[in-house]
C-alpha cells in the first residue's frame, strides 16, 4: 500500500469508527431508556433482547478467526450487542437483584456499598457473565474485538457506578425507570469528588493512546480495532465529564417520551 493510500485508509477508518460507535451508542442507550413500562411490553422486550443477544453470540463465534477489516466492525457490533443484552436485563427489570431489604440506609458508606451490590447482584452477575463469556471466546481467537468491546464497556460501567456512589453533580436519576428508582438511595451527595477528575483524565488518556495506536497500525484490522476502542474510550470520557456538569442532555428525550407514553 502506497503512503497516500495508507493515509487515506487511516482517515476512512477513523471516520467510520466514529460514525459506527457513536450511532450504536446513541441508539442502544436510547432504546434502553425507552424500554416499555408495562409488564407485557417488558416481556416482549426481553424476548427481542434475548434474540439479539443470541445472534450476537453466534456472530462472535463465527468471526473468531477472521482478521479482515470488516470483521473489526462486526466484532464491535457483537460485543456491543452482548453488553446491551445485560443492560437491557437491568433496565427492563427482569434481571436486577433480590430488591430492597426494607432496612434503613446505614451510616457507614461501606455498608451502603454492600447493600447496593446486594440489591443489584443479579444484574452485575449477568454483566460479569457476559465479560467472562467473551473472554472465553477470545482464547485462541485471532479476532478479539468482541472481548475488547465488552471489557471496555464493563470497565466504564464500573467506574461510572463508583463515581455515582461517591457523589457527582449530575447523576440524572430521571433517566432511571420506575422499578430502578430504589437505586437513588445509594447515590452520593450532588457534588463532584476527586475520583471523577481522575476518571476523566484516565479515559481521555486511554482515548489518545488507542487512537494513536490505530493511526500507526500496520494493517486494516488492527487499525479499525484500535480506532473502535479509542472512540469507545472517548465516549466513556464524555459520559464521566457529563456526570460532573449540571447541564441536562436532551439526546434521548424521544425515547424517554416513548417510555412514559
Amino acid at each position: 500500500m502506497s503512503a497516500d493510500a495508507a493515509r487515506r485508509d487511516r482517515w476512512i477508518s477513523a471516520f467510520q469508527a466514529l460514525g459506527l460507535v457513536v450511532l450504536f451508542w446513541w441508539l442502544v442507550t436510547g432504546l434502553l431508556f425507552g424500554l416499555p413500562a408495562t409488564v407485557e411490553g417488558r416481556r416482549a422486550a426481553a424476548i427481542v433482547a434475548s434474540l439479539l443477544g443470541g445472534s450476537a453470540l453466534a456472530l462472535a463465534i463465527l468471526i473468531r478467526q477472521d482478521r479482515s477489516p470488516r470483521a473489526a466492525w462486526l466484532g464491535f457490533l457483537a460485543g456491543g450487542t452482548l453488553w446491551a443484552w445485560a443492560q437491557a436485563a437491568l433496565y427492563g427489570g427482569w434481571l436486577v437483584g433480590p430488591g430492597s431489604s426494607g432496612a434503613p440506609i446505614p451510616d457507614s458508606r461501606w455498608a451502603v456499598a454492600v447493600e447496593a451490590l446486594r440489591e443489584t447482584s443479579w444484574s452485575e452477575a449477568a454483566a460479569l457473565g457476559v465479560l467472562i463469556l467473551s473472554a472465553v471466546l477470545a482464547v485462541g481467537a485471532r479476532n478479539k474485538v468482541t472481548f475488547g468491546t465488552v471489557a471496555l464497556l464493563w470497565a466504564a460501567h464500573q467506574v461510572a457506578r463508583i463515581n455515582v456512589f461517591l457523589g457527582v453533580a449530575n447523576a440524572s436519576p430521571g433517566l432511571l425507570p420506575d422499578h430502578l428508582q430504589f437505586m437513588t438511595r445509594f447515590f452520593g451527595p450532588p457534588e463532584n469528588t476527586p475520583f471523577l477528575t481522575v476518571s476523566v483524565v484516565f479515559w481521555t488518556a486511554a482515548t489518545l493512546l488507542l487512537l494513536r495506536a490505530g493511526w500507526r497500525a500496520p494493517d486494516g484490522f488492527t487499525r479499525r480495532s484500535a480506532m473502535v476502542f479509542g472512540v469507545l474510550a472517548g465516549l466513556a470520557a464524555l459520559e464521566h465529564l457529563f456526570l460532573g456538569l449540571s447541564a441536562r442532555l436532551a439526546l434521548w428525550d424521544f425515547f424517554l417520551r416513548s417510555r412514559s407514553g
